[in-house]
């Protein structure tokens, strides 16, 4: 199985459990993904890495520095395919590798969109929406399965692609091993009083929407026993600890591995999720970090999009930001999404175990 990733598989966790579970199934996985020279990585099991090495900085012209990673992504592609090999394409930009290595060596090709990339730029013209459509319609054809994050994802692929028959939906399930997880002392780690009501935002801090939307929460909530604990990574990282200096009940620190994220997470109340509107591809997303925080028993905290709204009415795992307007409202939900939880075993390990059945059935077969 030849696994293409046009990114870095560092902190891309979905890669990482499909490769898992791939490999738990007896694939081998050899991985194909773009690294920064020096970078070393671990992978799982018996699966390979084959990094591409590259920084595009280093080239005057973005467009050149393109062509120049699409062939050498390529060429290492080429090399490592066999006869019996499986491609699985992760998002539309490994995808027309995909196709030439399916045509020249005969290949299964899967497609594993993570984005719905047609409409994924706030403020992009109706013309690139629609070239890039019709970019993704013709090598679509070629795939013999499509993989999606998400069921409003999955609907307008099949809407855009009227011939697609059916597209299987991988949610962003985490990677976590529930019994080898251990809670950590954020009193003792972050300095965050045990009494209080904690609230967490792990993930990319490398825009301003995401830095004045935090900001927005800080000064909104900013209420008796309340503390904001913020595990980003990112450009942006740097100005957003500068602009909440002042604000005592608020904590930023840099992102932590994953093994040590769980253990952190466990030990919160709410997360924050927080996605531009502007775009289809933000409505219709399903975050990593919404089953980071539910496998953990953390309470989602949403912004007004359609498919996390969509699966909150469906399942009550979660609350609209709008809807927590007083420190009253927040300690209320709290303690009925608490309830929830433990109703609904929400930490229960088999919900979040494996992909694999799903895999074996439905997209390898």
């Amino acid at each position: 199985m030849l696994v293409l990733l046009m990114n870095s598989i560092a902190w891309d966790t979905r890669v990482k459990k499909i490769v898992k579970e791939l490999d738990d199934l007896g694939k081998n996985p050899i991985v194909i993904s773009v690294e920064q020279e020096g970078t070393h990585l671990k992978i799982v099991g018996n699966a390979k890495l084959k990094p591409v090495f590259f920084t595009g900085g280093r080239y005057f012209f973005p467009g050149v520095s393109r062509i120049l990673l699409f062939y050498l992504f390529l060429r290492e592609a080429a090399r490592q395919c066999t006869q019996e090999q499986v491609i699985w394409c992760n998002d539309l930009n490994t995808l027309l590798t995909g196709c030439i290595l399916k045509l020249i060596f005969k290949l299964h090709l899967i497609y594993d969109t993570h984005e719905y990339a047609v409409d994924e730029i706030i403020g992009a013209s109706k013309a690139v929406i629609l070239l890039k459509k019709y970019y993704q319609r013709f090598l679509i054809r070629f795939a013999d399965k499509v993989v999606s994050v998400s069921p409003l994802i999955a609907k307008q692929l099949q809407i855009d692609n009227p011939f697609l028959k059916d597209v299987v939906v991988l949610k962003n399930l985490p990677d976590i091993d529930l019994k080898k997880r251990l809670p950590i002392n954020l009193k003792e780690k972050y300095s965050i009083p045990s009494k209080n009501t904690v609230i967490v935002y792990h993930g990319s801090i490398s825009n301003d929407y995401v830095v004045n939307e935090l900001l927005k929460a800080f000064k909104f909530m900013e209420w008796p026993n309340v503390s904001f604990l913020v595990l980003g990574m990112g450009s942006r990282l740097c100005e957003l600890r500068r602009r909440s200096s002042s604000m005592h009940h608020v904590n930023i620190n840099d992102a932590l591995p994953i093994d040590q994220l769980h253990g952190v997470l466990v030990s919160c109340d709410f997360g924050l999720v927080v996605y531009p509107p502007g775009c289809l591809n933000h409505e219709f997303c399903f975050p990593n970090k919404y089953f980071d925080y539910l496998a953990n028993g953390v309470i989602p905290l949403i912004p007004d999009l359609q498919q996390m709204k969509e699966h909150i009415r469906e399942t009550g795992f979660g609350c609209l930001m709008r809807d927590l307007q007083s420190y009253d409202d927040l300690i209320e939900a709290k303690s009925s999404m608490k309830m929830l939880f433990e109703k609904s075993n929400i930490q229960e390990e088999s919900l979040w175990a494996s992909h694999s059945q799903i895999i074996e059935e439905r997209v390898i077969r």
